[in-house]
């Protein structure tokens, strides 16, 4: 059980890094977007 606890905490940090490093990539993009005259706003 202690194991299956231990994967699930690994499975469950990955998970919220990959979410984490995403969303903080978004809003580098998006203020960046902010900043530059002229840049695209949307896609």
């Amino acid at each position: 059980m202690l194991a299956i606890t231990e994967v699930e905490d690994l499975l469950r940090q990955s998970r919220e890094a990959r979410f984490s490093l995403i969303y903080r990539n978004d809003n580098f993009r998006k203020e960046l977007q902010e900043r530059l005259p002229g840049s695209p706003t949307g896609r």
